[in-house]
């Protein structure tokens, strides 16, 4: 495909000059030249437009000739010109008259005759009148007009025929005085209308026609021997060529456009030269279009742009100039700039002029073309090596095989050429699985080269090609379909089913072909993993989605649209993920490009609002940033002013304490004074996009930052050292995880862990893929450890790489759920709902980051910062703003459970985020199955006042130690904010009344404060069955009286009975102890997790309803439904 066979995608207008194949092909006949040849197999590429010769007639001369008719004795011609004007723009009825000049036999030169009306009613010609009417024609040429019309008249009347109307043609001049005396008098002596029609009106009705139209009148009046005008009818291909052309001219000539984007400057002019090549305007423009495109080009040098031109015009004068001497010097300039590059797509260019070549061999008797065909397999053979980007390295092993097949052809080498076929059928069996590699290319050849090939091995690769082209486009279809309804799905607000389709639309998508189909797929499932709150798998396939876009510019040198709508919707998420140095990567990248594109100015005043937007909630970030941050971006707001963010600048030298500097830089007119500047930031901090943003953001400072997401209401937790690697490695872990829970439901598994803590750590002894070791608890942290470089050299480190990212989600997933059939839920989320290609496609965010952004990754403050920028010093020696503290309560009644059934949209999955779920519990699940729980003992002070303890028996001591370990760890020796509720129920039984349980579990008081709708909550539950309840009697006597009590660890054996004493050295002190009795739980109340469906609850008197009989009724029904 030369440069102007586009790819229709979008908006965007794609070219591929690696699809020609029509200049492959082993033989060209040679009865054409080469641009005939390539007018005929592309006509697309050349001018459509129709062209017709006209006589070139002035009007002066037109109207000395209709004035020297008679010397010339063309009064017939004049009779036969008038009737054919008459019928154009007076009536089409006319009837021709025979017999000498001058009327003939009829007395009348022409007259109408009858029409029926059916026809009459069609005409867009004079008046229906004339078809029904006898309308008479007189022509003349004669100088006495006046004599003329009259005895003309009078003959007409001498026939006694009902005329009702006569026409009188002169070719003499008639003032409009004389005209309107004439024809007053001769239609009031006669009683019928009478109309003169002079030369002025002659010439006026010529001149209006059209060309072809006044063609036939200059024929019909015989002139003859003039000069004739060729006209263009430019095609509907023309058509747009001219309006794009004329357009980009007028920009171009603007000197006030471009000033930032200088390469769109070049791109623009390269395009109006194939506009004008298009067009089959004269070489020297054209070339001077080029010449203006590679001039401008020089200034940026940027190669592959100027790889570009150069063999654009390479193609240009060798297939519409045949100049094969200015064809052998541009390749030249190609392979020069070609060899520069590690690009396949930049080489092919090359190798698409290298197949032109033979014929230079004739035509000028070029002797380099063995010299030149061996540096460009050369140049295709490092390529082909490189095992690092396989969809590259198989490209150019294309390219290469191709070449040494078509020397074998020219060498007449048949064996050789049968070897090159079997080679391409085996890179059409390495193609599978390489979305990026181009098939339909390789398809597209194949039909081509079946005109001129006939041998075995060339019908197995055509039969291969068909096939495996046949597969991609049948996945791809599939692929469509499956983005069509996860895009109605995600209008109708159904994120996580869209979510579903649009991770199979992904997987089958991943094809050149369907480059803009898979561009929408990932950018639609990037909204709706921003819809469910899961926002590190929407920014990795929204870095995806830019990056694929970005490949036109990789490959082309061409910037789209797309490119900046990915990168808009990048900046959104980075802001909501709150990390500064990704803020400022994002959007300065996001403004490179659309500087570069030259929008067009309602899409540029789009850009700009929703930049201000941005930039007002960065500005949030920063007056969100607490005082001991504030020393570490005392030197930002320079960068920020560089990065044109002034309005971020702003608020966050306002938070550094420097409002006389905003004041002096008249940002601060509208405050009148420090109180209404307060109010004004106030105002700024509270807009409602602070609720998307974390509460302060991630400075990437120091050694190490903190990463966190949450997942079915898990909080995972990442540490990770500041550095490219470790930081891609956490990205990767996050919106894979993500990516792959997204869809679970919570019928099959649950989340039990509060959080999921992961450390992840460089190594300089390790190599290859990372080690996860995972703790001995749930309370530990997971380890990570990794190479301190991760290059992806080879296509097998990175599946390497990929397949450990496999493992290890799986792995953590399987650590914070609860899966209550294995089998059933892996064939539901892994292969039904395609979790793992829906995680794992696209889910290297190290790869995505270094291939988008480039090398070295800019992930800390510091790379923005430089340090001769201005320090403006933290002038505030307190928070700018006091922070608000929420009230806060110790009492149950506080909480309050109701007694209706919940609301059907608590259960609706697509109403709920996974950040607006939380899972609450203080028990490390996997500890309290080692340590199990054997009954709960109470120790009792002699002194009076002294808090009790209440110990908690673990068959496991030790395992139960370390539950206290951890807490401790977490919550120091005081529960200060009761984080461990611990609620004791009486009055179970009524055949038992000592009966009691013990619930340990999260304290529900702090939901509220949680700000989330969902919660999962885990506790673990004790029934005591005592003969009495002196025991427990006596320690909650001891509570009240202590106003708090020791809550600690102790052994007991195997039958239950104490070993040693509570863990005094472990024990955690509370100030809360829940008593309640087992009568006041209701259905919707958390604890009733201590009921069984066989108690009998103690109810006292006077009490008919009880809440706990609605309770027991739930929970027997739930039991029956569940046998």
């Amino acid at each position: 495909m030369s440069e102007e066979n586009y790819r229709n995608s979008g908006s965007d207008a794609q070219i591929d000059s690696r699809c020609e194949t029509d200049s492959q092909d082993p033989a060209r006949p040679n009865k054409l030249t080469p641009s005939e040849w390539m007018r005929n197999r592309r006509p697309n590429l050349f001018s459509d437009s129709s062209y017709r010769e006209f006589p070139q007639v002035s009007k002066e001369h037109f109207e000395y000739h209709l004035e020297t008719l008679t010397s010339r004795k063309q009064e017939f011609q004049f009779e036969h010109f008038c009737r054919k004007l008459a019928e154009r723009e007076i009536c089409p009825n006319l009837r021709p008259q025979t017999g000498p000049t001058g009327g003939g036999d009829s007395k009348v030169d022409s007259e109408t005759y009858p029409v029926a009306e059916e026809i009459v009613e069609r005409w867009w010609i004079g008046t229906p009148s004339a078809g029904k009417e006898r309308w008479a024609f007189a022509f003349s040429a004669k100088s006495e007009w006046k004599s003329k019309v009259k005895n003309d008249v009078k003959k007409i009347l001498s026939t006694g025929r009902a005329y009702k109307r006569i026409y009188f043609f002169s070719n003499q001049y008639v003032s409009d005085k004389k005209r309107a005396d004439e024809e007053d008098s001769l239609s009031k002596e006669t009683g019928i209308p009478v109309h003169i029609v002079d030369r002025s009106w002659i010439v006026e009705k010529v001149y209006d026609a059209d060309h072809q139209q006044r063609d036939s009148y200059f024929a019909a009046l015989d002139i003859g021997n003039v000069s004739r005008e060729k006209k263009a009818r430019p095609g509907p291909r023309d058509t747009a060529r001219l309006e794009e052309l004329e357009k980009l001219d007028m920009q171009v000539a603007d000197p006030s456009r471009y000033q930032s984007a200088r390469y769109q400057l070049v791109e623009d002019c390269l395009r109006s030269a194939l506009l004008a090549r298009g067009l089959e305007r004269s070489r020297s423009e054209v070339e001077a279009r080029f010449l203006q495109a590679d001039r401008l080009a020089r200034e940026l040098d940027h190669n592959r742009q100027r790889l570009r031109i150069a063999y654009s015009q390479a193609w240009t004068v060798y297939w519409w100039y045949e100049d094969y001497t200015e064809f052998d010097q541009l390749y030249d300039i190609v392979e020069r700039r070609a060899k520069k590059s590690d690009q396949a797509s930049d080489v092919d260019l090359l190798y698409t002029l290298w197949t032109l070549l033979p014929s230079l061999v004739d035509q000028i008797q070029d002797t380099r073309f063995e010299s030149r065909s061996q540096r460009l397999e050369a140049m295709l053979a490092n390529l082909a090596d490189e095992s690092r980007r396989p969809n590259n390295a198989l490209q150019a092993r294309t390219s290469l095989t191709l070449m040494r097949t078509m020397l074998a052809y020219h060498s007449g080498k048949s064996t050789e050429a049968e070897e090159g076929w079997r080679n391409l059928s085996k890179i059409v069996d390495r193609s599978e699985g390489l979305g990026a590699y181009s098939v339909e290319y390789l398809f597209d050849l194949a039909q081509e080269f079946g005109d001129f090939i006939d041998s075995p091995a060339f019908d197995v690769f055509y039969e291969k090609i068909v096939d495996t082209m046949s597969k991609r486009r049948g996945e791809g279809e599939a692929g469509t379909a499956y983005f069509r309804r996860a895009s109605q799905k995600l209008e109708k607000r159904k994120p996580y089913e869209s979510i579903q389709l649009f991770g199979r639309a992904e997987e089958l998508l991943i094809k050149r072909e369907y480059r803009r189909e898979l561009w929408m797929t990932l950018l639609g499932i990037s909204h709706a993993f921003e819809r469910v709150g899961l926002l590190w798998a929407a920014r990795n396939k929204a870095l995806a989605a830019s990056d694929l876009a970005l490949e036109a510019f990789k490959e082309q040198g061409q910037l789209t649209p797309s490119t900046l709508m990915a990168l808009r919707w990048l900046v959104w998420l980075e802001l909501k993920l709150g990390r500064l140095p990704h803020i400022l990567k994002a959007i300065s990248f996001s403004n490179l490009v659309a500087a570069q594109l030259d929008l067009p100015e309602d899409r540029l005043e789009v850009f700009d609002e929703e930049r201000t937007i941005q930039e007002g909630v960065l500005g949030i970030h920063f007056l969100n940033l607490p005082m001991d941050a504030l020393s570490n971006v005392t030197r930002l707001p320079n960068t920020l002013q560089e990065l044109g963010l002034d309005l971020a600048r702003i608020a966050l030298l306002f938070v550094l304490g420097h409002e006389h500097v905003l004041r002096e830089e008249e940002f601060l007119e509208d405050c009148r004074d420090a109180e209404t500047a307060q109010s004004f930031f106030e105002l700024w901090q509270d807009q409602p996009a602070a609720e998307d943003i974390p509460f302060q953001p991630t400075l990437v400072d120091g050694k190490t930052s903190t990463l966190r997401s949450t997942i079915l209401g898990s909080e995972i937790v990442i540490e990770t050292p500041n550095n490219e690697v470790s930081f891609g490695i956490a990205e990767s872990l996050l919106s894979t995880l993500e990516a792959f829970l997204s869809t679970c439901d919570d019928r099959e598994a649950f989340p039990y862990r509060e959080r999921v803590t992961i450390v992840v750590s460089p190594s300089a002894q390790l190599h290859g893929t990372p080690q996860i070791i995972f703790p001995d608890n749930d309370s530990g942290s997971i380890l990570i450890t990794h190479p301190a470089d991760i290059c992806f050299k080879t296509a097998a480190e990175r599946q390497d790489f990929m397949e450990w990212l496999r493992e290890t989600l799986l792995q953590i997933a399987c650590s914070m759920l609860m899966i209550r059939a294995p089998e059933g839920w892996a064939e539901q989320a892994i292969g039904k709902e395609r979790g793992f290609s829906r995680a794992l496609t696209s889910g290297n965010s190290l790869a995505l980051t270094r291939s988008l952004f480039g090398e070295p990754v800019e992930v800390k403050l510091s790379d923005w910062i430089k340090q001769d920028d201005q320090n403006y010093e933290v002038l505030r020696d307190r928070p700018w703003r006091t922070e608000k503290t929420a009230s806060e309560s110790n009492s149950m009644e506080s909480v309050k459970f109701s007694s209706d059934s919940p609301p059907a949209s608590l259960f609706e999955r697509e109403h709920l985020k996974h950040t607006d779920q939380r899972v609450l519990t203080p028990i490390d699940t996997h500890l309290w199955n080692r340590a199990l729980w054997r009954g709960t003992v109470f120790e009792r002070s002699l002194d009076p006042g002294n808090p009790p303890i209440l110990a908690i028996g673990f068959e496991d001591g030790e395992a139960g130690n370390e539950i206290f370990r951890a807490w401790k760890g977490r919550w120091g020796n005081i529960d200060e904010d009761n984080m461990i509720r611990v609620v004791i129920i009486t009055g179970l039984s009524e055949r038992k009344p000592a009966d009691y349980a013990v619930a340990v579990g999260p304290n529900f008081r702090h939901m509220a404060e949680t700000g989330k709708k969902a919660f999962t909550v885990i506790s673990r539950v004790n029934r005591m069955s005592p003969p009495s309840s002196m025991n427990l009697d006596n320690f909650i006597t001891a509570y009240r009286e202590a106003g708090s009590f020791f809550l600690a660890p102790v052994l007991l054996s195997t039958s239950k009975q104490i070993v040693g004493v509570p863990s005094r050295q472990l024990a955690i002190a509370k100030w809360q102890l829940d008593i309640r009795k087992a009568w006041q739980i209701g259905d919707n109340d958390p604890d009733i997790s201590v009921l069984s469906e066989d108690d009998d609850p103690i109810i006292p008197p006077g009490v008919s309803d009880p809440p706990v009989h609605k309770a027991l009724r739930q929970i027997r029904a739930l039991r029956e439904r569940r046998q």
